[in-house]
């Protein structure tokens, strides 16, 4: 039994050897001169980014035939490499441009062959990169006042090194004024001290670091424009008020005189106009002074830098400003600011006789109800027109006025409901906007002022004047106005609309 075993045995062991060898005569057949012998490769392969550099990490194979390590970097279709002692494990990619690259390490023999290599890509950090122009430029805005400079500094950020302005002074010495964070935190908005040359550049130098990049960066110094920059705010009043697509210098440099009337989120952009000598805040805001809407007073929503704007041009340019009522200033009011009390005198203007106007509104009474669109122009400052309260959805009215024939139109005084402090309806129901159509024909329509909604001021009985871009002789006047809110229902309620 034992004989018959071995027998056995020794039969399956001879197939096989000769089963081994015809399977690698059959490998010899496809593999040309003999075995393929695979190098070993590395492993463990990171890169990281670096500035302007790509930081390659790996593990190196054991296999002893490995002489050299070649690292290679593609970026759009170029192929660039180099070769390492074969126990280098580490390899910094330098002076490299903005590109997601393709990164591979491997092995190389003696022959020049390489290992197979799998394929990491990365991205140095460079000027092109969005994290690096999107690091804090410290200086936030900035503006030129003949020889000085005003710097507004942006919240200090931990990952700032150091930084520094370098500037001119006028008598032609070049200075530098540390940033850090304590000066930027205690001199948020501040006046250079010294007088500069502005024909000279005023650099920022900043060197800090990003996330995910070890290297400490040295950036490029930015220089400080002389383009000037103004905000929403002012675009839209020099629109409303002036007709202004386009803010330029010229047009800037012209205004000796300004009014504001409505919120701002603050005076900034008063450092951009040079000429500037008189500031008239409030003057166009008609309030019922019987009534002493404290609420609906104009307001500045950056008090602070606003009182740095004003105290930079009082002392540089001896700004003068007059304030009406008590708009825009709470508890802090300048010293320099002369008070003129409430504007008690309303332009003056002839109102035209509306009596026997067709008009008609887009949004019809319905049942029972009646709105009394005739209040509008009935010029009785005690009636007025209240649309129903419903809750279904917000309503957009656009009232049609026929004058039965051409009339020269000057503008439009449009004059809010009174209404008792308390009566938070009456408050609620006000229309904050007006859109103004005039037309000859009723077919064409054309916006009689420089915007489509004109700001109303919102305060018991308040008048609202709005002038037309210029004189217009036509027939029809359309108003559009738009539902309010009050609670959970919609509504509109306006005393009156005079034309002169």
């Amino acid at each position: 039994m034992k004989f018959e075993i071995s027998k056995y045995v020794c039969i399956v062991l001879a197939v096989l050897a000769v089963s081994c060898e015809k399977l690698e005569d059959t490998y010899s057949d496809y593999a040309g001169d003999g075995v393929v012998r695979y190098l070993g490769k590395p492993s463990d392969i990171s890169v990281s980014s670096g500035w302007k550099r790509l930081v390659v990490k790996w593990t190196n194979s054991v296999d002893p035939a490995i002489v050299n390590i070649k690292v290679q970097w593609d970026l759009d279709g170029v192929s660039k490499d180099t070769l390492l002692a074969k126990d280098v494990s580490e390899f910094s990619i330098e002076n490299l441009e903005d590109g997601n690259y393709e990164i591979f390490v491997a092995g190389v023999d003696k022959n020049g062959s390489t290992s197979l290599s799998s394929s990491l890509y990365a991205r140095p950090y460079t000027e092109e990169h969005e994290v690096i122009r999107s690091f804090t430029r410290i200086v936030a805005k900035h503006a030129y006042i003949e020889d000085r400079l005003v710097l507004f500094f942006s919240d200090w950020q931990s990952n700032v090194d150091s930084a520094s302005l370098n500037y001119y002074t006028k008598e032609g010495e070049l200075k530098h004024l540390e940033l850090t964070s304590d000066f930027c935190g205690n001199n948020k908005y501040y006046l250079l001290e010294d007088a500069i040359d502005p024909s000279k550049d005023i650099s920022v130098y900043r060197r800090g670091r990003v996330e995910g990049c070890e290297d400490l960066i040295v950036f490029e110094p930015y220089v400080l424009s002389h383009d000037k920059l103004y905000t929403t705010d002012f675009k839209q009043w020099a629109k409303e008020k002036y007709g202004q697509e386009e803010i330029t210098d010229a047009w800037i440099n012209s205004l000796t005189e300004i009014e504001f009337d409505y919120d701002l989120n603050s005076f900034e952009d008063l450092l951009n106009m040079p000429n500037l000598e008189r500031l008239v805040l409030g003057k166009g805001r008609y309030m019922n002074v019987d009534r002493n809407d404290t609420v609906a007073y104009s307001m500045l929503m950056d008090m602070e830098r606003s009182l740095f704007t004003l105290d930079v041009l009082h002392q540089l340019n001896q700004l003068k400003v007059e304030r009406y009522s008590n708009h825009y200033f709470v508890d802090e009011v300048p010293n320099y600011v002369e008070e003129k009390g409430n504007t008690n005198e309303q332009p003056n203007v002839e109102f035209m006789d509306g009596s026997n106007w067709v008009v008609s509104c887009s949004v019809e009474d319905e049942g029972d109800f009646d709105s009394h669109l005739d209040y509008l122009f009935d010029g009785d400052v005690n009636t007025n027109w209240q649309t129903e309260l419903l809750s279904a959805q917000a309503r957009t009215y656009e009232i049609e006025v026929n004058m039965q024939e051409v009339r020269t139109v000057t503008g439009v005084r449009v004059l809010q409901n009174s209404f008792e402090p308390r009566d938070m309806q009456g408050r609620r129901l006000m229309p904050t906007v007006v859109k103004i159509e005039t037309s000859s024909d009723r077919l064409a329509w054309e916006n009689a002022t420089y915007v489509e909604d004109n700001t109303l001021g919102v305060s018991s009985g308040e008048a609202t004047y709005l002038y037309f871009k210029a004189p217009k002789d036509v027939r029809y006047l359309r108003f559009t106005f738009y539902d309010q809110v009050y609670g959970q229902n919609f509504g509109i309620s306006l005393a009156g609309i005079d034309v002169f």
